[in-house]
This record gives C-alpha cells, sequence and structure tokens, in this order.
C-alpha cells in the first residue's frame, strides 16, 4: 500500500520554507499555498489545517515531509498483518473485532533506531526489542505475564479511543471518552492518562512499571520499625513525610548508610504493621474510636412494648423562619433595607428576624412515634415540661422516661440532676446497685416526686453520647424525609447548603413560626400514621390500636409538673423571670408576707397564675398583674395602694391588742423616761393656759375688728388664728 503523503502544519511549513508564519499566511491568501485538512485534530476538537505539497514550493515541502516522524498508525502489511510475528519475535496482539481499529501492536518508533536506546520512562527489568520496544514474548517467559496482558488492555483502549475520536465531531468527543470509559469498565480521567502517556513516550508509555527495584534498601531495620511505630503512633499526629525527613533519614546517616529506605517503603511499612484500632485510637482520640470501632449491640425495638419507654431531647431545625420580634437580625447584609415580607410595611431591620428554631420531643421507642413535641426559640425546662404534659395526656403514662443530660432536663421538677460524680462514662460508683444508669433522682428534691406519684421510672442518658438514645436516629430519619420539603431549608452542615437558600432569603420566602408550626404539626400526623420507620413491621400508629394507655387527672399532672423555688417577698410583691420577660405578682394577702421566704410554684410557659406557700400552712394563688407604665397611673398603682393599706391594717389589728399591756415601771427601772414624760406635761399644760390668754385677747379683737367693719381678706386671717389657738389648746 503506498504511503499517504503528510500535509505539514503552518509551523512545519514555515520551517520548511524558512518564512515566518505570517509569510505562510500571506502566501496561503495568495493562491501560492495549498491548505488541507492533515487528519489531526487541535485540543479543541477542531480539525487541525495544514498545507499540501502540491503547490509551486513542493520540493522544500517534501523535504520537510521527509523529516517528520511516520504515523504510528501503519499498514497491517508492515508487520505482517492480522496473525503475523511482529518485527524480532514481538508477537502481534488482535484487537477486537471492531472496523476501524487496528489488528497488531505498533511498531518500533522512528525516533528508536539504535538497539542500544531504551525509553528512559520504560523500568530496567522490563526486555526490549533491538528497536527498543518491550519484547512481549520474553516478559512471559521471565513471569511478567500479567504486565504484558495489561499492556494489551491499555493498547486495545487507547486504539479503541483514537479510532471513534477520528471520526466525532468536535460535540462528540466527551461523549466518545464516556463511550470507551463505559466499555472497558475504566474511569475517564485513567482513559484520558492513557491518552496523554501515548502521546507524551510513544506506546511504550502504556507498559505498566510492575514489579521496578523499590530502591537499595527494601526493608526498614528491625530498631527503626520500632521508632517508626512509636513517632506514628503515640508521639504525637506526625505526618509520614514528618516521620521520613526527622527519624528515618537521620537514622540512616548515623549508621553510615548512604542511601536511606525509599519514603514509599516507610509508609507502606506503617500502614501494613499499624492496626486500624490502635491508628483510629492513638491518632484520631477515644471519642473516634468510640463512634467507630465500639462494641454495640443491635437492640430490638419492639420488645421495649407500646408506652414502655419514652425518650426526649432537643433538636435545632435546619429550616429558617420569621420570627415576629422587631430584631430584624438574621439577614443577609444586601436585603436589610427591604421591605418584611410579613405584610407589617416595614423594613426587614426593623421587622422580623430570621431564626432557626428549636424541637423539644418526646418519642415511644417502640412505635417510633412523636408522641409530645414543642416548638420554641430557646428551650428550657418549660419547654420540656409542655412536651412531657401533652405526651402522657395523649397517649399515656409511660414505664420509663429515658431524659437526656442537659440542663433543662435536669430541673428540679423534672427529678434533677443524676447522682454521679463526672459527666464521662458510668463509673461502679455511679450505677448504685442498678443496671442502667443513672437511675434514681436526688433524694432532697421534692419536685422528683412527680416520677415517683406516677410510677415512672427515671432514666438518663450517658453525656456525650449521643448514640444512647434512640431519639437520634429518629430525627435523622425524620430530617431526611421531611425537612428538605420546606423552604428555609439549610441543610445539616455548611457543605449541605442548598442553592435555592440564597434566593429565598432574598425574596423574603419564608414560614413564618405560626405557619411553620401548623406544618410541622401536619408532617407529624403524617409520620405517626403512615410511614413505617425502620425494621418496624407497621406505622406507628398501628401499635397503639390495642393498647389501653394510663392516664393522670390533668389537673394533678399540671401541678406536679410546675416549677418550684424558694423566692422571698421583696416589697409586698414577686418578680419572677423567665428567660428575658419579668412577671409581677401582687395581693393584699401575698403583701403581708414582705420579707419572707416563701415556696412558689409556676408554670413560665403560662404564667398567669403562682401558687404560693409561705409555711404557715396556708396556700396563696396569685394572679399576675402588668408592670406599670412610666408616668401613668393604672390598675397595677392600685393594687399596689390596696396592698399597702392592708398592711397598715394588718399592723394596726395586731397591735390593737398588745400596745401597752405591758406595766411601764417594769420597762423604766431608772426613771428617766417617766421624768422625761412629766417635763412634756407640764411644758403641755403651760401652754395651755398661755393659750386661753391668747384666745380671749383674739375674740376681743375679732369682735372689734367686726364692728368697725375690716375688708374680707383680714377677717380671713383673723379666724385662721382663732382655729389655730383652739387646736393648741384643745
Amino acid at each position: 500500500m503506498s504511503e499517504q503523503p503528510a500535509i505539514l502544519s503552518y509551523d512545519e511549513a514555515a520551517e520548511a520554507l524558512g518564512c515566518s508564519l505570517r509569510t505562510v499566511y500571506n502566501r496561503l491568501k495568495a493562491g501560492q499555498l495549498t491548505r488541507a485538512e492533515t487528519g489531526r485534530r487541535l485540543a479543541n476538537g477542531k480539525p487541525e489545517i495544514g498545507v499540501a505539497d502540491d503547490a509551486p514550493y513542493q520540493d522544500a515541502l517534501a523535504r520537510a515531509r521527509a523529516r517528520t516522524p511516520a504515523s504510528t498508525t501503519t499498514d497491517a502489511a508492515t508487520t505482517g498483518g492480522a496473525g503475523g510475528s511482529a518485527p524480532d519475535g514481538q508477537a502481534a496482539v488482535t484487537a477486537t473485532a471492531t472496523p476501524g481499529l487496528p489488528v497488531h501492536l505498533p511498531a518500533a518508533q522512528p525516533c528508536l533506531t539504535s538497539p542500544e536506546v531504551r525509553p528512559a520512562h520504560l523500568p530496567a527489568h522490563i526486555p526490549v526489542t533491538r528497536d527498543g520496544i518491550p519484547d512481549l514474548e520474553a516478559m512471559r517467559q521471565l513471569g511478567l505475564g500479567r504486565q504484558v496482558a495489561e499492556y494489551e488492555r491499555r493498547f486495545r483502549i487507547v486504539t479503541r479511543l483514537r479510532a471513534l475520536l477520528a471520526n466525532a465531531s468536535y460535540g462528540e468527543r466527551t461523549m466518545v471518552h464516556w463511550q470507551v470509559a463505559e466499555e472497558f469498565g475504566v474511569g475517564e480521567s485513567t482513559l484520558r492518562s492513557y491518552d496523554r502517556a501515548v502521546d507524551e513516550y510513544g506506546w511504550t508509555g502504556l507498559m505498566p512499571a510492575y514489579g521496578g527495584s523499590r530502591g537499595a534498601c527494601r526493608a526498614i531495620p528491625e530498631e527503626l520499625q520500632r521508632w517508626v511505630l512509636d513517632a506514628y503512633a503515640y508521639q504525637g499526629c506526625y505526618t509520614y513525610a514528618q516521620i521520613y525527613e526527622q527519624i528515618v533519614v537521620p537514622w540512616f546517616h548515623q549508621h553510615d548508610d548512604a542511601v536511606a529506605a525509599h519514603p514509599s517503603t516507610v509508609r507502606r511499612f506503617i500502614d501494613r504493621n499499624v492496626p486500624e484500632l490502635v491508628r483510629t485510637l492513638a491518632r484520631d482520640g477515644k471519642p473516634a474510636y468510640e463512634e467507630h470501632h465500639a462494641v454495640r449491640v443491635v437492640r430490638d425495638l419492639e420488645s421495649a412494648g407500646v408506652c414502655g419507654w419514652y425518650v426526649s431531647d432537643h433538636r435545632l431545625a435546619d429550616t429558617m423562619v420569621l420570627v415576629p420580634d422587631g430584631k430584624g437580625t438574621g439577614w443577609p447584609a444586601g436585603v436589610r433595607k427591604m421591605f418584611c415580607t410579613c405584610g407589617s410595611g416595614l423594613k426587614r431591620e426593623d421587622c422580623c428576624s430570621v431564626r432557626r428554631p428549636w424541637w423539644t420531643v418526646t418519642a415511644d421507642v417502640c412505635s417510633a412515634a412523636f408522641v409530645g413535641w414543642r416548638v420554641s426559640l430557646q428551650p428550657n425546662a418549660a419547654t420540656v415540661c409542655h412536651c412531657i404534659h401533652q405526651a402522657i395526656m395523649h397517649f399515656g403514662i409511660p414505664a420509663h422516661w429515658h431524659r437526656d443530660n442537659g440542663k433543662e432536663f435536669l430541673a428540679n421538677r423534672l427529678g434533677g440532676k443524676a447522682l454521679r460524680g463526672t459527666l464521662g462514662d458510668p463509673a461502679p460508683a455511679d450505677l448504685h446497685g442498678q443496671d442502667r444508669w443513672p437511675a434514681e433522682p436526688v433524694p432532697d428534691v421534692a419536685a422528683s416526686t412527680v416520677w415517683q406519684h406516677l410510677g415512672v421510672e427515671l432514666v438518663t442518658a450517658i453525656p456525650h453520647q449521643p448514640w444512647s438514645k434512640h431519639i437520634e436516629s429518629l430525627f435523622g430519619a425524620w430530617s431526611r424525609r421531611n425537612e428538605n420539603l420546606l423552604p428555609g431549608y439549610t441543610g445539616r452542615r455548611a457543605e449541605d447548603r442548598p442553592e435555592k437558600l440564597a434566593d429565598e432569603l432574598e425574596r423574603g420566602a419564608l414560614l413564618t413560626i405560626d405557619q411553620y408550626v401548623e406544618t410541622l404539626a401536619g408532617q407529624i400526623e403524617r409520620w405517626n400514621g403512615t410511614h413505617t420507620v425502620g425494621t418496624r413491621r407497621q406505622p406507628p400508629i398501628g401499635y397503639w390500636q390495642d393498647y389501653v394507655p394510663r392516664y393522670p387527672d390533668p389537673q394533678t399532672l399540671t401541678f406536679l409538673l410546675q416549677d418550684r423555688r424558694r423566692q422571698v417577698v421583696n416589697h409586698g410583691r414577686i418578680l419572677l423571670q423567665a428567660g428575658k420577660t419579668q412577671h409581677l405578682y401582687i395581693s393584699d394577702a401575698l403583701a403581708l408576707y414582705s420579707g419572707v421566704a416563701v415556696e412558689v410554684l409556676w408554670d413560665p410557659g403560662e404564667p398567669e397564675w403562682v401558687w404560693v406557700y409561705p409555711g404557715d400552712g396556708r396556700c396563696l394563688a396569685v394572679r399576675e398583674v402588668p408592670l406599670a407604665e412610666y408616668g401613668e397611673w393604672g390598675e397595677t398603682n392600685r393594687l399596689a395602694r390596696a396592698a399597702s393599706r392592708a398592711q397598715r391594717q394588718f399592723v394596726r389589728e395586731w397591735a390593737a391588742p398588745i400596745k401597752g399591756a405591758c406595766p411601764r415601771e417594769l420597762m423604766d427601772p431608772t426613771g428617766a423616761h417617766q421624768a422625761v414624760a412629766a417635763r412634756l406635761e407640764n411644758v403641755r399644760v403651760a401652754g395651755a393656759e398661755t393659750g386661753v390668754k391668747q384666745l380671749a385677747q383674739a375674740q376681743a379683737k375679732a369682735q372689734l375688728t367686726a364692728e368697725t367693719q375690716p375688708d374680707e381678706e383680714e377677717t380671713y386671717y383673723v379666724d385662721r388664728n382663732l382655729e389655730r389657738l383652739n387646736r393648741r389648746i384643745g
């Protein structure tokens, strides 16, 4: 078969003609040279345009063509055709029977004409022919058949790729790479690396370098092994490079070894000799070890029984909502001046805030039902009490309550803090002879009797161990199924934040807190009614159909779950605070205990009434009153005035039967008080006599003045003087 004439590129034509590229362009434009496709494609996929040799400069172009390397794809007859033998004993490799695929391995590269020339990238243990290409038959005889098979596989992949790319348009190149990668079961990046290797080194670049030398030192001495393992596992989180540079290389220099072990040898030694358990514990710490390797049992959740175990915890929702608090926080900087989408007509920075609400959830372990829940912006003990109240009144009293170890769950009215010495895993002394930890409340907490009255066993979760609470897995199952359906979804982590959140914040397309609570109620209803959770056999509500729960009296449960605290009645009133909100309580009966420390029961979530126990056997129910407004006289001021009158009346009534009962001589053994009283009496009598004389004179003067008819102003002052004298005498 005759060889096709090579078409030179613009650069090759300029070099052959001894001119610049601009001159080549000008001659092409003048018709002195002829454009033609070279058969190759540029990096962008477009066909490469070159210069044909049928022009007036044919001799120069022909000489340049003679210096151009021949095409790597030659006729089959050059190597004996399909089924023939390759030069120098290299066996021919038959490719897949696909049209357009070459059916042989490539011949020697034109640049490798000397038998002594070996490609620099080719491993030294691979035998080559006189043309410098791998001798495949010799490799098989040397036991390198696996490398030969891999070389042939890579060759078939690249030839298939190039055959398809030769007929593909610019827009089809990506699809061709994907098609070939799928056909041969390799990644697209691997496919492109094979193609680049052929472009850079020729077809010998596809030969894998298995079995090459790993350096003069292929093993680490025993003494150095202990050093390396100690540094990696127990002396800090040293990297492979640090261990090699600071330990391995100095050790070899100290022992007069010019060549140290290769870094890859050190890395392989560490990876093979450090167990995964040791690696995780020594380098990542105990929490990571507990999370990934601690042995945990798999429990039969249905064995807990319906209403057998309630478990409670908080969770920060992965949804942003609008909160009408007038603070305008949480908005991105670029939208704060825009009008709020709540319809108030105010700017966002002066109206609603963007917040992520908290859930407080109580779930039944057996059925995975959400039996009680509350939404709040800052959960507290009152939120937990309301959640428990809802769970018990709707689904019944459980046999066990498994609570979180947060301070909201350890409030006095919820059982107080657990008996433990530390916040770590329970020690034998913390168990108090029980099977689980901790199983008893603080004995001196009166409010903890709520669980004793209800017959509920109190169990606290192990601190810093989320896996000890089954509700954590329920939170995850809920989030994956429901939370991403709502506007304002944030994702659990920053890297999971959806792109649409920025647009929703800019447009203000978020749920209000009330709309969110309503939507959440519907989702929980569907969860309890239709969704089968995990390995359970039916939806949560199906477990409750044949169960008869125990219900307490609503008022009794409300009373038992109230917050109990000691409070001093200051200035005749009680001032309680929940969060940043103050609650004022004033009454006539409460004012009588001013200065007395009393016991107060109240519900911060419903603070309309408080119950006060002064300690004298009485119980006072006091209604909340609004805080007095500055500069105004309102109902709170009138109640305070009435309470003050009640205090004074109480003092007078208390003093009436007592005041003056004790004999004076017993209280004044020296007679000093009697002497002072006698002197004051004499002064009073003398003053009275003087006043009688002055009164007679004044009356005479008044009579004389009346006879002479004085003006009205003078008569007024005379009458005032007579009144004073009468009071003084009387």
